[in-house]
């Protein structure tokens, strides 16, 4: 990566930004995820570190306790998942070298549990409400050593599916633990290690440091040496706190009939093909479409220069495109995720928190017959127009003091389908089972479910449905379609000569499109030489 190059067109995205701002301040450059999005190279990131920011509000680094505020997303979980709501999880199965230590990984995990303190989050009922607090570190530990050395070959992956799946169910919000560490031990062939831990204390970003972490503690404990962990950052404590605060501002009531615009505009309905039937996890099955690495190369490295966008307005445009064809309607609305860490407060710094910060909030997208070019630029620049990435719709509907705001956007009509890009993920391999990470009894909140990643090299967009109101050829076939629009997307970008731009690159300069694309017209026109 050279000092020029542009971090978005090399394949940058807001997650891996997160990281990026992590290791900066880690290494001593205290640069912002503002400062990144506005200036996305080396060089311009050094001419910029004048603006220095704010201090970072410092809790220290020893264990928290006490009550903490739910966050929106918290509350959105308690309003969602009234069924098993103890079973609604993260996991993760590695595949690890032979002859780990016991006692070290042990040990390991509960300096991670000591050091992060959502990991030790407890949550109760309280006057027809939920609310969480930190519990002390506690002198045992969720770790666990199975044995598997003397069981058959044929039989190791049955059984270590069967562990994990006790292991999913066996979490408890009140008492505790939220988090549990499974060792299955083969002897000098690899073993597996698994990773349960409840979705109120973590998301995708939490993971990449939670295992940076761990490891890292366990080399230290190998090697002999005093564990030191890098610093904890702003406490989930103190970011529900000010959400709290910024939810009563003018600036935040003040995007609510954005916000009732998009939640109730005219969008199309998903269509069943069985109707009656309940949505419940226990009917959930999966539809999985791929790209190759060349494909997925171009999505990540070409698409980005082509059109100053990010790999999520290419996967938003494709999929606007494929619903609105199976939908027929010429607008769609969809619930979308962010990793809701958004840079609000200069002084609050969540680079290196463990917890769930995720944003949901619905998007309407309207879709025109437009060739691939001109639906980039629309749907790019519809996207633009969300304000604070979103954040602020979930602290409308869940945090605002005036019931009247909660209640407009509850009744709203909600999204029939869920969209989340996860990031980009080195590992791919297929391994056990790690369990159902939630109840079978969970109702599932959206009727399609849409998960996509990059992993080792290649797209993987993920369909979840229901077979109690979709046949396996209809998600086939829209997924399909969607794969289909995305590589269409991807030929386009990699055909164009030169870059094409919105009105949002140029925010400042309050021009529409028209003017713009004559604009650009009229320089590519001074610049071509004359017959």
């Amino acid at each position: 990566m050279g000092a020029h190059d542009n971090f978005f067109s090399l394949g940058g995205d807001s997650i891996l930004s997160v990281q990026v701002v992590a290791r900066a301040r880690q290494a001593g450059l205290p640069i912002t995820i503002n400062q990144l999005f506005q200036h996305q190279t080396v060089a311009e990131l050094a001419a910029a570190r004048a603006d220095a920011p704010a201090a970072v509000v410092d809790e220290g680094q020893d264990p928290l306790e006490g009550d903490v505020p739910l966050t929106p997303i918290q509350h959105w979980f308690f309003e969602e998942m009234r069924a098993a709501p103890h079973h609604s999880n993260h996991a993760l199965m590695l595949e690890v070298p032979p002859a780990l230590d016991a006692s070290l990984l042990e040990e390991a995990l509960r300096r991670v549990l000591t050091h992060h303190d959502a990991l030790r989050l407890r949550y109760g009922p309280e006057a027809r409400a939920w609310h969480q607090w930190y519990a002390a570190p506690e002198s045992g530990v969720p770790f666990e050593t199975v044995d598997l050395r003397a069981v058959a070959a044929a039989e190791l992956s049955a059984l270590i599916e069967r562990h994990a799946e006790a292991t999913q169910g066996s979490l408890d919000l009140e008492a505790g633990p939220i988090v549990r560490a499974v060792w299955f031990d083969r002897g000098d062939e690899p073993g597996r290690l698994l990773f349960v831990v409840h979705h109120l204390a973590v998301d995708a970003v939490s993971w990449r440091i939670l295992m940076e972490d761990f490891w890292g503690a366990y080399a230290q404990l190998a090697r002999g040496e005093a564990v030191a962990l890098p610093r904890k950052t702003t406490s989930v404590r103190t970011w529900a706190t000010r959400l709290g605060e910024y939810a009563q501002t003018k600036r935040v009531c003040d995007e609510l009939a954005y916000w009732i615009e998009v939640a109730g505009g005219p969008a199309g309905r998903v269509p069943i093909d069985v109707p009656g039937g309940e949505n419940v996890e226990a009917a959930a099955r999966t539809v999985t479409v791929e790209l190759d690495e060349a494909e997925t190369h171009a999505l990540v490295h070409d698409l980005p220069r082509a059109y100053r966008t990010q790999i999520n307005d290419a996967l938003l445009v494709a999929l606007a495109q494929s619903l609105a064809a199976w939908t027929g309607s010429g607008a769609v609305r969809f619930d979308l995720e962010g990793h809701g860490r958004e840079p609000l407060f200069g002084e609050v710094d969540l680079t290196r928190t463990v917890g769930w910060f995720t944003s949901i909030f619905p998007v309407r997208i309207e879709v025109g017959r437009w060739e691939a070019g001109e639906a980039l630029k629309s749907v790019k620049e519809q996207l633009r127009r969300i304000p604070n990435r979103g954040i602020t719709y979930g602290l409308l509907r869940y945090r605002s003091l005036d019931p009247s705001v909660i209640e407009r956007l509850k009744q709203a009509p909600q999204p029939e389908v869920g969209f989340n890009y996860l990031g980009q993920f080195a590992d791919t391999a297929k391994l056990e089972s790690s369990g159902r990470t939630r109840s079978a009894r969970a109702r599932r909140r959206h009727l399609i479910e849409i998960d996509g990643a990059i992993w080792g090299g290649r797209l993987r967009v993920e369909w979840v449905y229901s077979e109690n109101h979709h046949r396996r050829a209809t998600v086939d076939r829209v997924a399909e379609d969607f794969i289909g629009r995305l590589r269409s997307l991807i030929e386009h970008c990699r055909s164009l000569v030169r870059a094409g731009f919105t009105p949002s690159d140029f925010a400042q300069a309050g021009i529409s499109q028209k003017d713009l694309d004559k604009l650009v017209a009229a320089v590519e026109g001074a610049e071509r030489p004359a017959a």
